[in-house]
């Protein structure tokens, strides 16, 4: 097993909460799910615009919550050393997230996190949050890779051999379009959030599927150029050493084909 099925095999689970009532609805919480460099930082901080919106950035501590109290591993010190408590029910951490939400949460309407284990894990998503809103940015899938190998905490994606970058590439097509195939998922593109007219139209959309009020003030604000992609951003891995390489190994045909599955163009 690589290290990328590895994480992705925790991520997902299992989650083994103790039996119990379920939690209540909860679809004043929304969680955005990214890949690297789609854009999901952008999309909180233009989300957020909104005064009743509140998308923390990769705050950790709401699905570290998730993952402890439903583990096998969770345990408590004790006079003979740490003793393993068992699970939580799905109600009962819920109970804890609502009290992160009261400390996070600014009194915000709508309150979430951004983090791609709530996409990764999002049947234990859904058993504690039922209803929440789920919102996953995609990109272009070579575009998204070079974006990454050039950021310096992905040294490791940079070093990885060709197989291993087909792998990882391969791995996030699948999350893409396993979320297009989700009617409860709003997907967002980067490539529609890079310009401002089309921005706009996303954002008033997503405002309203959360249910809060969209105004011309807030639109305005939305599509100024601040959010605007840089130049070059998209297409980029047409220049870029590291998706050729990948094109190289792969081959043209295959690279073609995976990208298609996820509704873009070589």
């Amino acid at each position: 097993m690589t290290d990328l099925q590895a994480t992705a095999r925790i991520c997902r689970g299992p989650f083994n909460f103790a039996a119990g009532e379920m939690p209540p609805p909860a679809d004043n919480w929304c969680f955005i799910a990214a890949g690297d460099r789609t854009g999901s930082n952008a999309l909180a901080r233009m989300l957020n615009l909104h005064p009743d919106c509140q998308i923390l950035e990769e705050a950790g501590g709401l699905y570290a919550l998730m993952v402890l109290f439903s583990s096998d591993y969770y345990a408590v010190a004790g006079p003979a050393g740490f003793v393993r408590c068992g699970c939580l029910s799905a109600r009962d951490v819920r109970h804890l997230c609502e009290a992160w939400r009261e400390v996070r949460g600014g009194g915000a309407q709508i309150v979430g996190d951004k983090q791609l284990t709530f996409w990764a894990s999002r049947e234990a998503t859904r058993i504690v949050f039922p209803g929440c809103h789920i919102i996953v940015t995609v990109r272009h899938p070579l575009d998204a890779l070079a974006s990454t190998c050039a950021c310096p905490w992905a040294a490791h994606l940079a070093a990885y051999a060709p197989e291993q970058k087909w792998e990882y590439l391969q791995h996030r097509c699948g999350e893409f379009t396993e979320a297009q195939d989700d009617e409860t998922v709003a997907v967002v593109r980067f490539e529609d959030m890079a310009q401002g007219e089309v921005r706009r139209g996303v954002l008033a959309e997503l405002w309203k599927g959360l249910g809060l009020p969209v105004t011309d003030e807030l639109l305005s604000a939305v599509g100024d150029v601040d959010f605007d992609a840089p130049a070059g951003t998209l297409g980029k891995w047409r220049e870029d050493r590291f998706a050729a390489e990948v094109v190289e190994f792969a081959g043209t045909s295959a690279v073609a084909e995976l990208l298609a599955s996820c509704g873009y163009e070589a």
